[in-house]
């Protein structure tokens, strides 16, 4: 996840790819299947829940690297200069 120490914002695709393949399980499941509700709601959590977890865990990160990503910002603006 952190390549060189700060996180690098890879591509979307790559670190939602445990969301994308959830739902997309999820939704042919939900329409072809006529589960009655809380059946729903189950099989909702086990195949959507870890990837939303994961993409939670990856936001956070993204946010908690923002300072340190300004200063190099920064750092590499004034170098320049």
């Amino acid at each position: 996840m952190y390549s060189g120490g700060l996180y690098d914002a890879p591509d979307q695709l790559d670190t939602f790819w445990p969301l994308l393949v959830g739902l997309s399980l999820l939704f042919p499941i939900l329409f072809f299947f006529n589960l009655p509700s809380p059946w729903r709601w189950i099989v909702g959590i086990a195949l959507a829940g870890p990837g939303f977890v994961w993409a939670g865990l990856l936001l956070f990160h993204e946010v908690r690297s923002l300072p340190g990503r300004a200063r190099r910002h920064d750092t590499v603006s004034k170098q320049r200069e």
